[in-house]
C-alpha cells in the first residue's frame, strides 16, 4: 500500500483501490457512487459523498452493520472497486490531525456519529480536499475507510465491478 503523508497537515495520497459494497440492483454509476447518509455528510444532494473501505472485508463490515441482528445476505450485494490516481485526504486517524481539527478518536467512533464529524467534514470540503481518511468503526483496529467528496473527485474516479473478488470473499465464508 503506497501512502504519502504531508507534514502534520494530514494530507494523504493513496495509490490503492478502495471498495464499496452496494445493493446488487444498483448498477448505474449515478446509483452506485453516492452514499445516502453517513458519518461525514447529511444530504446527498448538497454534500455528495461516497464512502469506501481499504479492503473487501472492511467494506462488508461497514454495510452489514446496518442490518443489526438480521444477517445480511451477501449475494444480494455487489462489490465495486474505486480508484483515483491522486487524492488529497485529511487523515483523521492521525492524532496530530485530530488535534488540529479538534476531533477526538472517540467522536470518530460513536454511533450514531458525533455532530463534530459533520463539522470537520464541512471544513475539509470547503478547504478543497478530496475527502477524509478515518478508522473503520466496524472493523477495528486495522480497517480504514474514506469519505470522498464527489464534487471534488467524481470526474477522476474510476469505478469498476469487482465481481471475482466478491465471489471469492463469499466463497471463503468471510461474509
Amino acid at each position: 500500500m503506497a501512502v504519502r503523508r504531508g507534514r502534520g497537515k494530514g494530507k494523504v495520497v493513496r495509490m490503492v483501490p478502495w471498495y464499496r459494497v452496494v445493493i446488487k440492483t444498483r448498477t448505474l454509476r449515478a446509483d452506485v457512487l453516492p452514499s445516502r447518509a453517513g458519518r461525514f455528510h447529511e444530504d446527498m444532494e448538497t454534500e455528495p459523498t461516497t464512502h469506501a473501505a481499504d479492503t473487501v472485508e472492511t467494506a462488508w463490515c461497514e454495510v452489514a452493520a446496518h442490518f443489526g441482528s438480521i444477517p445480511a445476505n451477501p449475494t444480494a450485494f455487489r462489490l465495486y472497486r474505486l480508484s483515483v490516481r491522486s487524492l488529497r485526504l485529511v487523515d483523521l486517524g492521525n492524532p496530530r490531525v485530530q488535534k488540529r481539527y479538534r476531533i477526538t478518536a472517540e467522536q470518530l467512533r460513536t454511533d450514531p456519529p458525533s455532530p463534530r464529524c459533520l463539522e470537520v467534514a464541512r471544513a475539509v470540503r470547503e478547504a478543497g480536499y478530496h475527502g477524509v481518511l478515518y478508522p473503520s468503526v466496524r472493523n477495528p483496529p486495522a480497517g480504514q475507510c474514506v469519505a470522498l467528496f464527489l464534487e471534488h473527485v467524481a470526474a477522476q474516479l474510476q469505478l469498476d465491478p469487482a465481481d471475482h473478488e466478491w465471489e471469492q470473499f463469499i466463497a471463503q465464508g468471510r461474509a
